[in-house]
């Protein structure tokens, strides 16, 4: 057996599914800005150190080859003493040629590479580029088993020249970004479910009040407000829906009309709230004699 469903519970159902809905779409998109957001902000962070620490550092002859043994101990113990942590993985330095000119794995200095795809649009002008890096490329053997890193190129200009003869690759463990990145995402998911509960609650508590006004102005339209019973523009429609069926079923229906004797001497005797109490007595013994399916009014 169906059991009927109220607009009130329809409602609460189908708003509820539209809320859970925007709510999860808005939640996601807030989650990948913040992501965006934190990603951004360590890349403005590098950009900063290359441009104000170790641009000073390096000059055009330090882009052009490899370091030599003395000038790689001086440059690596800059880097490690002012900019090197526990969150970076691997650095490495580039020249136009795709040969590393320093890397903190002195393994890779000297060696030269095809240039990948992130050098080769930050010598045709782009700005600082960031991704999540991708360990299979032959440049990246000695990252492999690092984990998810965050890499990161950015354009080096050199200390005696004005255009960009190099770039400062870094690999940042991602994990540390992540959990921050988890926090976050927690926090706007518990936010968003929170205000999206208040909001629920709340157009279901305007709906049920909307839907009881409107209940509750349809029954006084269709209502004697002496007898209760019903009036004529109830009656005339009922008429016109059971002229409609016994037509359609070829049933007929039955009207009876009543008539009160002589209720204008009994209200002109006994006043009018005699009258009226009269004609509420004659409508509850009505209904209590009707069947549901009978009509009074």
């Amino acid at each position: 057996m169906k059991l009927p469903v109220s607009p009130n519970q329809q409602f609460a159902v189908f708003s509820l599914i539209i809320l859970l809905m925007l709510g999860g779409v808005l939640a996601w998109f807030l989650s990948v800005q913040i992501e965006q957001q934190m990603a951004s902000v360590t890349a403005d962070m590098i950009g900063h150190q290359v441009s104000t620490m170790i641009r000073a550092q390096l000059s055009t002859k330090d882009l052009g080859e490899p370091m030599t043994i003395q000038r790689y101990q001086a440059f690596d113990a800059f880097l490690r003493q002012s900019i090197l942590s526990q969150a970076i993985a691997r650095v490495k330095i580039w020249n136009e040629a795709g040969q590393v000119i320093y890397a903190d794995d002195p393994a890779l200095v000297g060696k030269v590479f095809p240039l990948s795809e992130e050098l080769r649009e930050i010598y045709a002008g782009s700005g600082v580029i960031i991704k999540i890096a991708n360990l299979k490329a032959a440049e990246n053997v000695h990252e492999q088993g690092l984990g998810t890193l965050l890499e990161i190129y950015v354009p080096l200009i050199p200390n005696d020249s004005s255009q960009v003869l190099g770039a400062y690759e870094v690999y940042l463990y991602y994990e540390p970004i992540a959990v921050s990145v988890r926090r976050a995402q927690v926090w706007i998911w518990a936010s968003v479910s929170i205000a999206l509960v208040a909001l629920w609650v709340s157009l279901f508590w305007v709906f049920v009040r909307a839907s009881r006004t409107i209940s509750q102005q349809r029954q006084l339209a269709i209502t004697d407000p002496l007898t209760s019973l019903h009036n004529r523009r109830y009656l005339l429609e009922q008429l016109e829906n059971e002229g409609e069926r016994s037509k359609r079923y070829g049933v007929p229906f039955s009207l009876i009309i009543l008539d009160i004797d002589h209720f204008k001497n009994y209200n002109d005797a006994h006043g009018h709230p005699a009258g009226d109490e009269a004609l509420c007595e004659l409508a509850n013994r009505l209904l209590r004699c009707i069947r549901a399916i009978d009509t009074v009014a």
